[in-house]
């Protein structure tokens, strides 16, 4: 079974995005690129995922998708440098609330999207995220 978490960069309820150099630095040199829209990260033997890119007009990042994240803290502390980039949302099926990694992030969401995931919450890690998927 497949499970995925999200990550959206937003600015006035629309897509925002991220420069691709800074989103890369977040994950360091675990990652390689199989395609424009496909990289891949690589801990250790048993720690690896596929991250989807979703791209704007101007070939920023706006969008990140983790196929099957591993539970390497390596990853969660990324995904956290990710979100502190800018309004980004972590998110995922099944979960209580999305999460921003700044107040401030949370007023930029779209309306629908807080109606369906309801407020985000504040955290201040990627041991916190790690924690939002364990308790579901």
């Amino acid at each position: 079974m497949s499970f995925e978490v999200y990550l959206q960069s937003h600015h006035d309820g629309a897509f925002a995005g991220l420069p691709e150099t800074s989103v890369r630095e977040a994950f360091g040199s675990h990652l390689s690129e199989e395609s424009d829209r496909i990289w891949r990260l690589r801990y250790d033997a048993e720690n690896e995922s596929v991250i989807y890119v979703g791209r704007e007009p101007d070939r920023t990042i706006s969008s990140l998708m983790v196929e099957r994240p591993c539970g390497d803290g390596r990853l969660w502390d990324a995904l956290f440098r990710v979100m502190e980039l800018g309004n980004v949302v972590f998110f995922f099926p099944g979960g209580t609330a999305p999460a921003v990694a700044h107040g401030d992030a949370g007023s930029h969401l779209p309306r629908d999207m807080v109606d369906a995931l309801g407020a985000p919450q504040v955290v201040a890690s990627g041991s916190d995220l790690y924690r939002l998927i364990q308790e579901g």
